[in-house]
C-alpha cells in the first residue's frame, strides 16, 4: 500500500482534478478496490483524513471518490463526505456535496438535510441535491 499511496499522492500533485475529466487517482483507486475492497476503502479513507486540512487535496480526493460507484466506497465514503461537509473550506464542502450527489441514497440525502450551509450559493446547491435525491 505504501507504493500505491506514493502513486496516488504523486498523481494528486502532478495533475489538477477537473470537472468531467478523468484523473489518474480514479484508476489507482479502481485497481486497488478491485484487489481488496475492504482494505482499499480503509486505506483511501486514511489518506483523506491525513489531508483533510489541506483543502485542495481533500477536495480533489472527494471529487475523485465521487466518480466511483457508491458501493465501492461505502461505508468509508460516507464518512469522508460527512467530514467534508464539516470542513471550514468551501471547496471541500462543495466536493462533499458533489460526491453525495453522484452517489445518491437516502442516507446521504439525510446527511445533507442535517447540514447547515452558511454560503448562499452552496446552500442552494445542497437544496437542489436534496430535491434530486428525494425525487422518485
Amino acid at each position: 500500500m505504501i507504493v500505491l499511496k506514493s502513486r496516488l499522492l504523486a498523481a494528486l500533485q502532478d495533475e489538477p482534478v477537473e470537472d468531467c475529466v478523468s484523473h489518474p487517482i480514479e484508476e489507482i483507486l479502481g485497481e486497488t478496490l478491485a484487489k481488496n475492497p475492504s482494505e482499499a476503502r480503509s486505506w483511501f479513507h486514511s489518506i483523506f483524513l491525513a489531508h483533510v486540512r489541506n483543502p485542495a487535496a481533500a477536495a480533489a480526493l472527494l471529487q475523485c471518490a465521487g466518480r466511483l460507484r457508491r458501493n465501492l466506497l461505502m461505508p468509508e465514503g460516507k464518512q469522508m463526505a460527512l467530514a467534508g461537509l464539516n470542513s471550514p473550506s468551501i471547496e471541500v464542502r462543495e466536493a462533499a456535496v458533489s460526491a453525495i450527489e453522484q452517489w445518491g441514497g437516502e442516507d446521504l440525502a439525510q446527511a445533507l438535510r442535517d447540514h447547515r450551509e452558511t454560503v448562499p450559493w452552496l446552500g442552494d446547491y445542497v437544496k437542489n441535491v436534496i430535491r434530486d435525491l428525494s425525487s422518485p
